[in-house]
């Protein structure tokens, strides 16, 4: 018998009511306190992660050859060089003797952005985005933490080509034509995650710009009245 959790194909070897694999069981017990029905949507979701180091160029170390990182939480080896970046770092993953930054960068080597379709084939961070389900690279995990969008919202975004306001052609980058997503300053203040980045509400986004038109939509002068008309009718909604 397969294992109840969406998602998941593991063998019931258990003889619990819920008919839950090991890994699942194990799992349920430490967050009971989630309810049965989320945490069922959250253990389905946490399924789909694809495989960590599966195009991965380095070899698994042999189990009596990796150091010993930590024990009891206290620093007992000190530092290695790290394969990934041959540099003397702690080694936070001892299965393949890597380092924490080169751990992010290869762990999903090959894979694709689940928004920008971007392939992993250079050192970029590929992280799992747990909230949506899918892989993200730093770039899209960053825009959708700051603005607080959906994966879809930001794949229209991206697929823009004209900037509303200019028509000119949009590009990647910070280039004074790289796309800029605006939002209303006035709307919200910014919010301070536990990580220190600041974000939006999420509810003042008004969509994509240009860089040109990012600084200027804020700075131009009222008596420039065609312009000014642009922009009252960008910031209301009305032109698309």
């Amino acid at each position: 018998m397969t294992c109840v959790v969406p998602n998941c194909n593991g063998m019931v070897r258990t003889m619990s009511i819920s008919k839950l694999c090991l890994q699942c069981y194990g799992n349920w017990t430490s967050h009971k306190e989630k309810g049965w029905d989320n945490w069922l949507i959250l253990r389905a979701t946490q399924r789909l992660m694809p495989e960590k180091f599966v195009n991965s160029q380095y070899d698994k170390i042999p189990l009596e050859d990796r150091v010993i990182t930590r024990k009891g939480g206290v620093h007992v080896n000190g530092t290695h060089i790290c394969r990934g970046c041959d540099r003397d770092r702690f080694i936070m993953n001892p299965t393949y003797h890597l380092c924490s930054t080169c751990t992010g960068r290869i762990q999903y080597f090959g894979e694709t952005c689940g928004v920008c379709e971007l392939i992993h084939e250079s050192k970029i961070i590929m992280d799992w985005n747990r909230q949506f389900g899918i892989l993200n690279c730093g770039n899209c995990k960053s825009k959708l933490r700051k603005y607080r969008i959906t994966p879809d919202k930001l794949k229209e975004y991206l697929a823009l080509v004209n900037c509303p306001l200019c028509d000119c052609i949009l590009t990647d980058g910070q280039s004074p034509t790289g796309r800029c997503i605006d939002h209303d300053h006035n709307c919200c203040s910014y919010e301070k995650s536990h990580s220190g980045h600041a974000r939006t509400c999420g509810k003042c986004v008004r969509g994509v710009i240009c860089g040109h038109c990012n600084k200027a939509e804020g700075y131009t002068p009222r008596d420039v009245i065609a312009w000014a008309i642009k922009v009252d009718a960008w910031r209301n909604g009305s032109l698309k």
